[in-house]
């Protein structure tokens, strides 16, 4: 008998199907993994913005994870937006219990298309951060959330000004490589994560032309860098959704960290090409908005791509 990888995805619901448990279940599929999910609030979006969020309320949200306990082994979890301090600690408590691999966290603080600020507790309350951190295997952040973790986590720790990075203190316009492996490196140390993938898509890279990705793994003394060609399109909604959705499938699927990230860096370089010149709305589009069948996305003749 053969048993499908099935993966968990603990997030919000996206209304216009962009981001969110809509996002990702549309990964899944391509990747092959049956998708089980826990929704934490409800949303209301448009290609304009957010305009409203409404938290589960902690009855359901416990009853939904409840129910997930009964659906056999899980082969990795997803973890997205998360809105109140109630249901970051009930997550806590369910990964602790249930001895979970391949956890990736998409630490949301605000939506790509702009609008409302999402709520976001765990990455703003370093107590709950912290307590976090020993169950997830890779955190993926974009830069700007990766130095507002970094501070929040030397504000917590009482770290002398002297000590801390520059880049910290004051920002610059450009970061180099190094010193974004260096901000990786300070997270780790400084919380107990054992992985973190920033994403370099909303900083100015050392080329222009490309958008670079970080792996920084406790596990490795270097870095991974991941450059990706600069796709020229405003269809960007739920990039982050997707690409630690497809990590985690790969992940599920039993790749190590380093070859599951660059399979899920090169997925979504192919699928924002697919759909860089398809028009949703007047704003923007969903990254996976075109819907294109596989064949349409992935070269299958390219070896190292396990679909």
């Amino acid at each position: 008998m053969k048993y499908p990888k099935k993966m968990l995805i603990i997030a919000g619901s996206d209304s216009c199907g962009g981001a969110g448990v809509q996002a990702d279940i549309n990964i899944l599929r391509l990747c092959g993994i049956f998708p089980l999910t826990v929704i934490s609030c409800l949303t209301a979006q448009s290609p304009s913005g957010l305009s409203a969020i409404e938290p589960a309320s902690e009855t359901i949200f416990v009853a939904q994870l409840e129910s997930i306990l009964k659906c056999g082994r899980i082969d990795a979890v997803k973890i997205g937006m998360i809105p109140t301090e109630k249901l970051m600690k009930q997550v806590i408590g369910f990964l602790r219990m249930g001895n979970f691999h391949n956890v990736v966290v998409d630490p949301i603080m605000a939506p790509t298309m702009g609008g409302e600020r999402m709520p976001e507790p765990l990455w703003h309350n370093p107590t709950l951060f912290l307590e976090a951190a020993p169950f997830i295997t890779l955190l993926t952040p974009n830069l700007p959330e990766a130095i507002e973790i970094a501070r929040m986590l030397s504000q917590h720790l009482n770290t002398p000004v002297s000590s801390l990075p520059q880049f910290i203190i004051a920002p610059p316009r450009m970061m180099t490589n190094e010193e974004v492996a260096e901000l990786g490196r300070f997270i780790l140390q400084n919380s107990g994560l054992n992985a973190i993938l920033i994403k370099g898509g909303h900083g100015i890279s050392e080329n222009d032309d490309f958008v670079t990705d970080i792996l920084i793994d406790s596990d490795s003394d270097a870095p991974f860098i991941y450059p990706n060609p600069r796709v020229d399109t405003i269809n960007t909604h739920g990039t982050g959704c997707n690409l630690s959705s497809a990590i985690a499938s790969y992940l599920a699927k039993g790749m190590p960290l380093d070859v599951a990230v660059g399979n899920a860096e090169l997925l979504m370089n192919r699928i924002l090409l697919a759909n860089k010149d398809v028009v949703f709305a007047r704003n923007i589009f969903p990254a996976t908005g075109k819907y294109a069948p596989p064949a349409a996305i992935i070269n299958p003749d390219t070896p190292d791509l396990d679909f």
